[in-house]
């Protein structure tokens, strides 16, 4: 299910975190030469390593563009390998191979400099080779340098949109390496993603959207009830309960171990000595397995984390909790009355005034749940609308790592685990594992941001340039405040990304329809 916007954009830029960023793996196999380094950005040379996930051998539709010439005589074929993926097998002429490699030996004469006995400018080539690490590095170097200088060139001309650093060589690297001969044409081949078609089932014009509200004046009011109680306690205090059981309403102290059923392996900052719980605010839902417990009593409860729990990772979890109990307390609270609120709130003029407030402001965070809700189902109905044959893989990755590192992210600001416990957490396995879960949130996610360039364009939407600057400033200024470096343009980018996703939703929210069923209270057992 479709869930927060603005967590969903996936340019997006991340929250600053400085050191404690979690670091995941790029999940692309690359080899970069170490005795040169090219100026521009190319794809890295890569041998043919297997499928992160199985997936079926890909069909070659058809062969889209013959031989051409792109500058230089460089000859390019384009061949459509799926709806999303192409190849271009690329042919430089002798005469840029040759080019390449005289570079390349300028270059590692710069970089070497002077060898005892060699004037600088007549170090033999047997030396440079020697230096640069040997023959193969010395060749692969020099590929390297032909992919920089010819592939801005050829993957400009390629007429369609394509997926920023999706580009790979697709070509062996030992068999590139085989076939170099400085005096002859060099053919190479480089797979890259474009931008899916979209067909619509259904305007996303005509889209009717369902909402739900979540409650009513009474429920209004029971929450105030709860606001009061908790207000009662910061100003009540504790007695030891001696002769039963734990109840409900009751405080303790407890062993806490949260672990996985399966592996029994602990939960991230779940495992606790001597942790107090409140049956009254248990966000974990094991107070009802618990009651009737006495102390030194150990129970093991097998629960699932609610799906709302503030750790996206674990919602929805199945796990266990081994719960040993020490004490139980029950609360002293003072009344809640006129004195109790001159003493402790005198904005306000008596307890009913209070109340009044509270249950007001209950009513108001229940309108922003609808807002929420409303922002939700817009987004599912436009996808609900979509039909994409293919999406690429690059999207997916970028979008399930980005949400997974936000998870870790969270993890970590509202210490629920330490540095040392999302490092272990901050694997590839473990981003696998995350998407394939949530496979077919991270599809729809996808297919979303690529209806909001559809949205945005056919709606004629525009952005506040001074706000996205002012913006770009203040992400600017975090980057600079960690001493981090920060590139502006793709920052602007991740900027205007950000904005036109909003956009796009409010537009969606204010014009389509929508239906609002009433509070309906659940049904008891």
């Amino acid at each position: 299910m479709l869930k927060s916007a603005t967590a969903r954009c996936p340019k997006q830029a991340a929250p600053l975190m400085g050191a404690f960023a979690p670091q995941l793996p790029t999940h692309r196999c690359t080899y970069a030469p170490t005795c040169s380094a090219p100026s521009s950005r190319a794809p890295r040379l890569a041998g043919r390593p297997a499928a992160r996930r199985s997936r079926a051998a890909p069909s070659r539709v058809a062969l889209v563009v013959a031989a051409t010439a792109v500058g230089d005589d460089v000859q390019v074929a384009r061949e459509q390998l799926s709806a999303t993926r192409r190849k271009l097998t690329v042919t430089v002429p002798a005469s840029m191979v040759q080019d390449c490699f005289s570079k390349t030996v300028e270059n590692l004469k710069s970089i070497v400099g002077n060898l005892p006995g060699f004037r600088k400018d007549k170090i033999p080539l047997s030396m440079l080779v020697t230096q640069c690490g040997g023959q193969r590095q010395f060749k692969l170097t020099i590929i390297e340098e032909i992919l920089v200088q010819t592939l801005p060139l050829v993957m400009s001309k390629v007429g369609e949109p394509i997926i920023p650093e999706s580009e790979r060589v697709a070509s062996n690297v030992n068999e590139l390496e085989a076939a170099f001969d400085p005096a002859k044409p060099l053919t190479l081949e480089i797979e890259y993603e474009t931008v899916p078609p979209i067909s619509w089932k259904q305007s996303y014009k005509d889209v009717t959207v369902t909402i739900r509200d979540t409650g009513n004046f009474q429920t209004d009011t029971e929450a105030a009830e709860g606001l009061i109680r908790e207000y009662r306690k910061e100003k009540g205090h504790q007695k030891v309960v001696v002769g039963r059981g734990l109840q409900r309403g009751d405080t303790c102290i407890v062993d806490l171990a949260v672990r996985s059923p399966e592996t029994k392996m602990p939960l991230p900052g779940l495992t606790k000595k001597r942790c107090p719980i409140d049956t009254e605010r248990d966000p974990l839902g094991v107070t009802q397995g618990m009651l009737g417990m006495s102390p030194g009593e150990e129970r093991t409860l097998s629960f699932t984390f609610p799906d709302d729990y503030s750790v996206e990772l674990w919602q929805g979890m199945r796990a266990e909790a081994v719960v040993k109990l020490h004490e139980v307390f029950n609360w002293v609270l003072p009344e809640f009355n006129d004195a109790f609120v001159k003493a402790y709130f005198p904005k306000f003029e008596s307890a009913e005034e209070m109340r009044k407030g509270l249950i007001a402001t209950t009513a108001m965070e229940r309108v922003k749940d609808l807002d929420k809700q409303l922002e939700d189902a817009v987004m599912e109905g436009v996808v609900s609308c979509m039909e994409v044959g293919e999406l690429p893989e690059k999207l997916m990755l970028d979008m399930g790592t980005t949400q997974y590192r936000a998870a870790l992210m969270s993890m970590i600001e509202n210490r629920i685990a330490s540095q040392e416990d999302i490092e272990k957490l901050a694997t590839e396995e473990m981003v696998d594992e995350y998407m394939a879960k949530r496979n077919k949130d991270l599809q729809d996610m996808v297919k979303f941001n690529l209806a909001v360039d559809v949205i945005f364009e056919e709606q004629g939407l525009a952005l506040e340039e001074a706000e996205m600057q002012e913006e770009v400033a203040a992400r600017k200024q975090q980057y600079d405040a960690q001493k981090l470096e920060c590139d502006v343009d793709a920052l602007r980018e991740q900027v205007r990304d950000t904005f036109k996703h909003v956009k796009v939703i409010e537009w969606l929210k204010d014009n389509l329809k929508r239906n609002v069923v009433p509070y309906s209270p659940p049904a008891t057992a």
